[in-house]
């Protein structure tokens, strides 16, 4: 802004300076203007004959000289304000290209003879140098605060660790000092006592015997007692009411306080709880972004650019829950039971899916979150009456989209039961079962994972009864919370293929375990299909650690399936 203002105030004060005429420019105006029937005056003054007495003086070369001169007066003054601009600037590259040599980075030199332009592009790079200083000098700070707080966890653990020590130190030490105590004390009555005894031997006989005898009198005469004066039977029975009453509100107030400390109690242990989880979930959230800042910058551009795509699918996803729950709001009629399934091309499992959960549930409403399917799969969901919510994650299966849906797609759902699962999970509670959960006080459903192993040899198992199929290994990684009552639950946060969660709210499990059957490996023809499809997709998924039972080799597929088979017991 200064050089600006500098420029101008030049370029005004050089366009309001009046041309300098000498003598000979003079006599040379005046004859061209007698040719041109003028009279030539000098500026300010009044025109004798002509009204445009100036006219020949404008229109003269010397003027369009002046005028050059003018101009060039003007560029003098610009260049004289780019000289003071690049002195304003060289300072502090200079000072920027010192601190960038420690850490070794690489700032294009500026050269003294560049335009404007030219210096205004290496300002841009010498900031788009700083801001990768920032961004590494960021990293290193933080690097710097997980050294430190893993130093001060250490510090921590030493001094409670001294600290437990000293309080061992102090009790074993007050444990001495009672027990020296007790010794003297027992050291002083033997001392009475050798006193005492010294003492009777000292006393004569008969004054002993004297003393005995009127210490027996004392203790045998007792003063009369006066008698009670006698009541009748209302006030006796008044007498009773009263003391039932005074005891049944003893009773009754000790029964209000031990509840309100039960209370109490159990809403400390709830805060503790939340506050708990919302600490760790604070630190899984600052750790996953450092990783994802480490991870992002070791990526292929191929995986830079799923990753990107991955972002942007992350904000149509806002945008879809957003959308949502305007539209919840505007609804008379809400379910008790909630079915939201994940979709991507299962044509085939679809069907037979929305059926299970018709026929366990049949007043529920199913909701199909559909991940750009290229079968079918949309259009049987539409025909089956269920809800359904097309999104697109741009060809790519990443599973931390998957994780935002499952935690934040029926957050807009105010009560009700909700099961989140993947459309080859069934759970098998029926709706009365899940009422009287219900009424249990229950909150989340336990579940015990059973993976189903089949032998239908065709894709779209025309050659099996899925509810018939009894062979089954017990799988502890589809033990999942995905059942649980919203009314109660405000966060379930759950992890990566929904295997962990640490839910948020009421949290009271239910005392019958409920069956979670997995209906992955009902035939190897599916199976093969199914594994291929998706990990064309996962890329992304495995650079991150995520998605590696998805792979393309057959052998390795058939091999599992064969295995599961041969171990499998039956229902």
């Amino acid at each position: 802004m200064r050089n600006k203002a500098f420029i101008d105030e030049n370029i005004n004060q050089n366009s309001n300076k009046p041309l300098q005429i000498s003598n000979a420019e003079k006599a040379v105006l005046e004859r061209l203007a007698k040719r041109q029937g003028y009279s030539y005056l000098n500026q300010g003054q009044t025109p004798t004959n002509l009204p445009s007495t100036m006219s020949a003086y404008y229109k003269s070369e010397w003027y369009a000289i002046k005028k050059k001169q003018q101009e060039n007066a003007h560029m003098d003054a610009l260049d004289r304000a780019n000289e003071q601009l690049i002195n304003a600037i060289i300072p502090s590259y200079v000072t920027i290209a010192i601190n960038a040599k420690s850490s070794n980075s690489i700032i294009p030199p500026i050269k003294t003879h560049d335009t404007l332009t030219r210096k205004v592009e290496r300002e841009k790079e010498i900031q788009a140098a700083i801001e990768q200083e920032k961004k590494k000098l960021l990293i290193q700070e933080q690097n710097r605060s997980a050294l430190e707080e893993k130093r001060r966890q250490e510090k921590i653990a030493i001094q409670r660790k001294q600290r437990q020590k000293e309080e061992e130190k102090k009790k074993k030490a007050a444990e001495e000092a009672e027990e020296q105590k007790r010794l003297n004390r027992e050291a002083s009555l033997q001392k009475q006592k050798e006193i005492l005894e010294k003492r009777k031997e000292q006393v004569p006989i008969s004054k002993h015997i004297d003393e005995q005898l009127e210490r027996k009198v004392k203790e045998q005469y007792r003063p009369p007692k006066e008698p009670k004066p006698p009541v009748s039977k209302e006030e006796f029975e008044k007498a009773q009411r009263e003391k039932a009453q005074r005891e049944s509100d003893i009773r009754l107030a000790k029964q209000r306080a031990e509840k309100l400390h039960q209370d109490e109690i159990e809403r400390k242990a709830e805060q503790l709880h939340r506050d708990e989880v919302e600490r760790k979930a604070a630190l899984d959230k600052k750790e996953k972004n450092i990783i994802q800042r480490r991870f992002i910058g070791t990526l292929t551009p191929e995986l830079r650019e799923a990753q990107r795509k991955s972002d942007l699918a992350s904000q149509q996803l806002d945008h879809i829950f957003k959308k949502e729950a305007d539209l919840y709001k505007t609804r008379t009629e809400l379910p008790s039971i909630y079915i939201i399934l994940l979709c991507f091309n299962e044509s085939v499992m679809l069907p037979l899916t929305v059926g299970h959960y018709r026929a366990q549930f049949p007043s529920c409403e199913i909701i199909i979150y559909d991940n750009e399917s290229s079968d079918n799969s949309v259009m049987i969901a539409k025909e089956l009456g269920c809800h359904v919510i097309s999104w697109s994650s741009n060809q790519i299966n990443d599973e931390i989209l998957k994780i935002k849906i499952r935690n934040h797609c029926w957050r807009h759902i105010e009560e009700g039961w909700i099961i989140m699962a993947d459309m080859d999970e069934w759970i098998y509670i029926t709706e009365n079962e899940l009422k009287q959960e219900e009424e249990n006080g229950t909150s989340i459903l336990s579940i015990e994972g059973m993976e189903m192993v089949g032998e239908s040899q065709t894709l779209d198992f025309s050659d099996i009864n899925l509810n018939e199929i009894k062979r089954y290994i017990p799988f502890i990684e589809e033990s999942k919370n995905l059942c649980f009552f919203r009314t109660k639950i405000s966060s379930m946060n759950f992890g990566p293929g929904s295997h962990k969660c640490m839910p948020i709210g009421t949290v009271v499990f239910s005392t019958p375990v409920y069956q979670l059957r997995h209906m992955c490996n009902i035939g190897l023809p599916f199976l093969l299909h199914k594994m291929k499809q998706r990990y064309e997709r996962s890329a992304l998924n495995r650079s991150k650690g995520m998605s590696i039972h998805y792979t393309a080799d057959e052998k390795k597929i058939t091999d599992k399936y064969n295995k599961l088979l041969s171990q499998s017991i039956s229902l």
